[in-house]
């Protein structure tokens, strides 16, 4: 944004979107041009600045647009939700088990849980997000899987 305070744009800003350069081929001097958009037009407007004799009194703003691609901590959060989405699923496995009484399938459901609720704290935490619930994750994500081998040994050692 250039806020000119003098000249034609007199007490206005327009924004300014590059420059061109214009090479006079018989002497070899440059001038440069700020290439704008005045908000007075819809055609692109050219503001005199290097070697044309022009001043201004102006103030120049600049504004940064933040980028489009996807952020790290958006990349972890998105792999949260999915590896969560997937533990849904092993509860749901595991509840099957227990209603069918298959153990095999209720153990292993409950070690695919655990895994999940652990990556989903790695996620969380790398995020930088809920971190608290990150190091609450692990913990239960940890018993999870503990729980399973707990019942896999009791299983082993009653056949």
């Amino acid at each position: 944004m250039f806020s000119i305070a003098n000249g034609y744009y007199y007490n206005h800003t327009v924004a300014v979107v590059g420059y061109k350069e214009y090479k006079n081929m018989r002497t070899g001097k440059v001038y440069t041009f700020l290439v704008a958009h005045d908000g007075w037009s819809t055609t692109t407007r050219y503001i005199a600045m290097k070697n044309t004799g022009a001043s201004y009194v102006a103030c120049q703003t600049s504004i940064k647009v933040p980028s489009k691609k996807r952020s790290r901590g958006e990349e972890n959060m998105n792999m949260a939700i999915v590896v969560a989405a997937i533990g849904v699923v092993a509860v749901l496995v595991s509840i099957v088990g227990i209603a069918t009484k298959k153990m095999p399938l209720v153990i292993t459901a409950m070690a695919l849980l655990g895994i999940c609720i652990i990556v989903t704290g790695v996620e969380l935490y790398n995020a930088q997000m809920w971190q608290e619930i990150a190091v609450g994750a692990f913990a239960v994500g940890g018993l999870c899987v503990c729980a399973s081998i707990i019942m896999m040994i009791i299983r082993w050692k009653r056949k």
